[in-house]
């Protein structure tokens, strides 16, 4: 049963979602009872809920340009997997072409269905407006998003990043101020993102799972609701083959396989039946819209 919860001022800092809940004798996740969707404000759910989609193209992947450390590669990998699974009116924009001028060019020619950025975010604590996510040349910044770009017709946002579901906790106000809504503000229904800076390996294997139900059919919230619980149970055996898997379709990236190699070999974790299990992990992950 899908569930919205309008977490303003501190509250929108915490995974409700992650929360301990006791209901029918079982105590687990308040997640694990319900579908939780977030919405910044009444009025932007309320307005989300008017916009219709009215996209021309299915998927605009933007892949990491900054892939020197390994992190990034990954995450960069994640952006063409979607377009892998996404084989028919799919935009790629990897690497050097990730522009700031590319993308918004890219946005005005084609409406996407789903939009996708793989790439390194950040929230300023100092300057919220000045909070984005990094391409080749710049950042895409919240103030942009909320003053000229407009994102009509987009019905789904994936921010595969750091920290970009967070908002402004220093302002006690009706409209939060953040990615999401600030996403939502721009036009698009809903916005899939992270509440705090996740690992790599985590985030992969979380929302390749995503994307693989999406393109089966599921539904953005059922796909990541489902995905979150897929990799907190994830049983250790299973973990490395999926480990190995993604190892395996990174091909000769050297530093990928390194970074994975390293994590498996060292990782405490991986002592563990369900290595994924901790809320750092997988807690992070919400999803704000209709």
């Amino acid at each position: 049963t899908p569930v919205t919860l309008v977490a303003s001022s501190n509250l929108g800092l915490l995974p409700l979602h992650a929360a301990p809940v006791t209901l029918d004798g079982r105590t687990a996740p308040f997640m694990d009872f319900f579908a939780v969707r977030y919405a910044p404000s009444a009025t932007a759910l309320h307005a989300a809920h008017q916009r219709t989609q009215r996209a021309s193209t299915r998927l605009l992947a933007v892949g990491n340009p900054e892939h020197v450390t390994h992190p990034a590669h990954l995450t960069d990998w994640l952006a063409q997997e979607a377009v892998r699974l996404t084989p028919d009116a799919a935009l790629p924009l990897l690497h050097a072409a990730a522009t700031v001028a590319a993308v918004e060019n890219a946005l005005a020619a084609a409406v996407p269905e789903h939009l996708l950025f793989g790439c390194h975010g950040h929230f300023n604590i100092a300057d919220p407006l000045q909070s984005g996510l990094a391409l080749t040349d710049g950042k895409l910044t919240l103030a942009r998003l909320l003053t000229s770009l407009r994102l009509d017709g987009v019905d789904l946002a994936t921010l595969c990043a750091c920290q970009t579901a967070i908002t402004n906790f220093q302002q006690a106000q009706e409209e939060a101020v953040g990615l999401p809504a600030a996403f939502l503000q721009a036009g698009v229904r809903r916005v899939v993102g992270t509440l705090w800076s996740v690992e790599a390996l985590p985030t992969v294997l979380l929302l390749r799972r995503y994307l693989t139900r999406m393109a089966e059919g599921a539904s953005a919230l059922s796909a990541l609701h489902e995905a979150v619980r897929w990799l907190r149970t994830l049983p250790r055996a299973e973990a490395l083959a999926q480990i190995a898997e993604v190892r395996k379709m990174n091909g000769d990236n050297a530093l990928a396989a390194w970074y994975l190699d390293s994590i498996v070999a060292t990782d405490p974790r991986f002592e563990r039946q369900t290595p994924f299990a901790g809320p750092s992990d997988w807690a992070a992950f919400t999803y704000t819209g209709v």
